[in-house]
This record gives structure tokens, C-alpha cells and sequence, in this order.
């Protein structure tokens, strides 16, 4: 963790903390000297079959639920995750960077779930955390009133 212990990792913090977590869940010894494995670049099919492994591990350490990531370091490592904000997926499957100019560990905030455990926001406010107009949130918005009062009629 970074200095001030508030929770948020520095962009390198956040790379030495994924890198620990691959090592460790593939078994791999850390070298003291330089805090890190070492890299081989995938020569052999064996090399490039442990860096999938490593792949796999990774993916089944990603939280299940809210719970499982409520301690979690902050920036949000999981960009894949569906409440990240710096990837945009849409229905038919089509990936945007809401920030192509920034890393995701530079992220003032990353993830939709913390914000909305904060409160109501101003249309501005969202506009500036998703990277999109005020116009567009506002027409998002309007669509999920309608969209739920029609459930609400059905329901009735």
C-alpha cells in the first residue's frame, strides 16, 4: 500500500501486487533481490502453457460478488469486471476504453459499485466519472425511469 494508507495503490504498487498474486498462486518463488520473478519469455510450449495457467489463476480470483471485492485494493485491479469503469462492454460484445488516455491504475475512480455506495451525483459528476456528456447521462437516465416504470405497471 502506498504511504498515506488511505487504500489506493500507485500504478506500480498495483503492478508488484498483481505480480505477487500470479507468483503465488502459481507457486513460484519470489527472488529477494529483485522483488519479482524471474521473466522468461515463452520459448517452449511448456512457458507459454504456465503463462495461460497464470491466466486461468487470475481469473478465478476475481470477486464473485459485491463482498468479495469490498477489501480489495483500490484501484480496482479487475478491468474486466462488468461494474469497472475504464472498459465499456456493450450487448452485442464490442469493448471501449472510456479512457484511452489513461491507465486503468490512474483512475480516480474504478468502480461503478463505490460510487454508487457514496450517494446520488450530479449529472456532471457522472458525466466526468464515465466519460461521457451530460446529455448522454441524462438520456440514460430517462430511459431507466421508463424502463422501470414499466415494470412497475406490469406488475400492478
Amino acid at each position: 500500500m502506498s504511504d498515506d494508507d488511505s487504500g489506493e495503490l500507485t500504478g506500480e504498487e498495483w503492478r508488484q501486487w498483481m505480480a505477487d498474486r500470479l507468483a503465488t498462486k502459481a507457486g513460484k518463488a519470489r527472488s529477494p533481490r529483485q522483488g519479482r520473478p524471474a521473466a522468461r519469455p515463452p520459448s517452449t510450449p511448456d512457458a507459454a502453457a504456465q503463462l495461460e495457467a497464470d491466466a486461468v489463476l487470475a481469473e478465478h480470483e476475481r470477486p464473485r460478488t459485491r463482498g468479495d471485492c469490498a477489501g480489495g485494493p483500490r484501484p480496482c485491479p479487475w478491468a474486466g469486471c462488468r461494474y469497472h469503469l475504464y472498459l465499456d462492454v456493450s450487448h452485442a460484445g464490442t469493448i471501449k476504453l472510456s479512457f484511452p488516455d489513461i491507465e486503468p491504475w490512474d483512475l480516480e475512480h474504478s468502480c461503478a459499485l463505490d460510487l454508487a455506495d457514496d450517494g446520488g451525483m450530479t449529472l456532471e459528476a457522472v458525466a466526468e466519472t464515465v466519460n461521457v456528456t451530460r446529455e448522454r447521462v441524462r438520456q440514460i437516465e430517462d430511459r431507466g425511469k421508463r424502463l422501470l416504470r414499466d415494470v412497475a405497471r406490469r406488475l400492478l
